[in-house]
């Protein structure tokens, strides 16, 4: 059973204060297969990560791009954190030899639709949903959208890949920001930080070209309390990352097969940022990162969202921002719910986190839907708070799978 995120303490790595590091020679990448994705070619081929290995048939999706230069090895079966069963292609790299350098395209005559079209042609993705870049620029252009905002709100503990990348590599970031707004036809962008990362306020600027870079001070989950209390709204935000690779679309026509992710934890000799292949199995990205010991316990995604994973085979993808290695299991048994209220008092959602648990693990599906489980945004608070140690957001879960139709755990 996949369990989520860790029990932490409120810090950050030290991830930040390295450069951000390239992996380009995984020994091998696994690329998704799925029914609505044509092959563009045969099996035993030579892949080249400048062109597409999949073309959607659906319009709402980008084509996909390799992750290497390879040869196709085989087809796999992995069972993803959802707890089912996925199939990939794996492709072995057979050239270690760094990737020639493009020449730029001039971008004073782009036009709106010249920049939807190259986001979809080079297979850009949001890291913060996964959902196609041409599919919300367009969506926000017919919403017509005053303010674009640059997503780097990371609010969790121990990741830094996001505020990494704009830092590191501001040009990009915020040429890919002006890029989005005159395909939306925006007035403004602007780049938003997590407000209450003190260590490293000093590091972000006020403002780079035209663009403001801007440090809302709000609590956990920051998006969702900014959208809530009216400061910004939910198709406002576009991740960093997916503005970064729509700029090397726009700009170089390079396509979209690289993720940027935190890799750290106990377990890791120096926490690093990495940018990586997408399809890069975890256990090679640990090692890159310089595993020291075997973890007991990897985390895949945010320290308080993301899943337990077992299996080190499992791909990264495009949301994926961070991974963790740590020395500590998860606690084996918990103490019962104490009644102190904690839950109740931090639930950004102002729900009965301590009510929704007894009643789910009762199974008394109805008695959560009236407590309004399916309003619970799953952002782990009231794990992270309970004094009992209660994986209380696993039981939500668990509920509004069960209402949703399926199964529960």
């Amino acid at each position: 059973m996949f369990t989520r995120g860790a029990f932490l303490e409120q810090k950050k790595e030290p991830a930040l204060s390295s450069d951000i590091e390239l992996f380009d020679t995984p020994d091998y990448v696994y690329i998704p297969l799925m029914e609505e994705r044509k092959h563009v070619t045969e099996r035993n081929f030579n892949t080249s990560r400048l062109s597409p290995l999949y073309v959607p048939d659906d319009p709402e999706e980008a084509k996909v791009y390799p992750g290497i230069g390879g040869f196709y090895k085989e087809d796999v079966s992995l069972t993803g954190p959802d707890g089912k069963p996925h199939s990939y292609a794996r492709i072995n790299l057979i050239d270690h030899l760094p990737q020639k350098s493009l020449p730029s395209f001039p971008l004073y005559n782009i036009t709106p639709d010249d920049i939807i079209s190259l986001a979809y042609e080079y297979g850009v993705r949001d890291e913060l949903d996964g959902v196609s870049l041409h599919v919300k620029l367009r969506k926000m252009r017919e919403q017509n959208v005053p303010l674009v905002i640059g997503d780097a709100l990371e609010d969790q503990p121990l990741v830094s890949s996001r505020t990494a990348l704009v830092l590191q590599r501001t040009d990009e970031v915020v040429k890919g920001l002006e890029l989005a707004q005159k395909a939306v036809g925006a007035a403004s962008g602007e780049v938003w930080f997590y407000g209450e990362m003190g260590d490293i306020r000093s590091k972000i600027p006020r403002q780079y070209r035209d663009t403001p870079f801007r440090r809302p001070s709000i609590p956990y989950p920051a998006k969702y309390n900014l959208v809530l209390r009216g400061k910004a709204k939910e198709n406002q935000f576009i991740g960093v990352g997916a503005l970064y690779h729509l700029y090397r679309a726009v700009a170089y026509h390079y396509p979209q097969n690289t993720c940027f992710l935190t890799v750290g934890g106990d377990c890791i000799a120096a926490p690093v940022n990495v940018e990586a292949p997408i399809g890069t199995p975890l256990h090679q990205l640990l090692v890159f990162g310089g595993i020291s010991e075997e973890p007991a316990r990897v985390v895949m995604g945010g320290a308080m969202t993301g899943v337990c994973v077992d299996n080190l085979s499992l791909p990264v993808t495009c949301t994926t921002t961070s991974l963790y290695a740590f020395y500590d299991r998860a606690p084996s048994r918990y103490l019962e719910c104490c009644g102190c209220g904690k839950c109740v008092s931090i639930c950004p959602a102002g729900l009965l986190p301590y009510a929704l648990y007894k009643n789910s693990r009762s199974g008394r599906w109805e008695a959560c839907a009236r407590f309004g489980v399916q309003d619970c945004i799953e952002c782990g608070l009231c794990s992270y708070i309970c004094a009992s140690r209660v994986n209380l957001v696993e039981h939500i879960k668990n509920a509004k799978q069960a209402l949703e139709g399926g199964e529960a755990l």
